[in-house]
């Protein structure tokens, strides 16, 4: 039997795991996830809470402090799609922001069923390497990419 989903329930469960993850609160955390969720992200999929649990540690991994400035969400039935900017601080100390979006499923129980993010890799680049080679890859994969449009920023 499928349930009514409540707009505002949504958006409630949304809230309480964003904050989950700036207050980096693990048991909150994984349980905003259903026991059989499914996490996809990188052409990763992660499964159950144990998932959860590995894309935490990854995600925390990577970035010492997160916060999240919504652009837009939709929400229709059981689903939710955000697009949001996620500024933070990265391990070596650099700041990063990048536009990413997502898309929640939640269960009857308004627990998260499936998990989908999607970001621009390169916005994390100065992770791993130097700020001066960061700069000169982007620029040139930038020209790259860009090569044959008449008008772009």
């Amino acid at each position: 039997m499928t349930t009514k989903h409540s707009p505002e329930k949504i958006q409630d469960a949304v809230i309480q795991f964003t904050d989950a993850m700036i207050k980096k609160n693990n048991e909150a955390l994984v349980a905003c996830f259903a026991d059989d969720c499914e996490i996809e992200f990188l052409h990763v999929k992660l499964k159950g809470k144990k998932g959860a649990r590995e894309w935490r540690e990854w995600l925390y991994g990577h970035m010492s402090e997160l916060q999240f400035d919504r652009i837009t969400n939709v929400v229709n039935e059981k689903t939710i799609m955000e697009e949001y900017i996620l500024s933070g601080r990265l391990h070596n100390g650099s700041r990063i922001k990048s536009r990413q979006t997502e898309v929640i499923v939640f269960d009857d129980n308004y627990k998260i069923k499936r998990f989908s993010f999607y970001f621009d890799r390169l916005d994390f680049i100065e992770s791993g390497i130097n700020k001066i080679m960061a700069k000169q890859i982007v620029n040139t994969f930038n020209q790259k990419t860009l090569k044959n449009l008449k008008s772009h920023v």
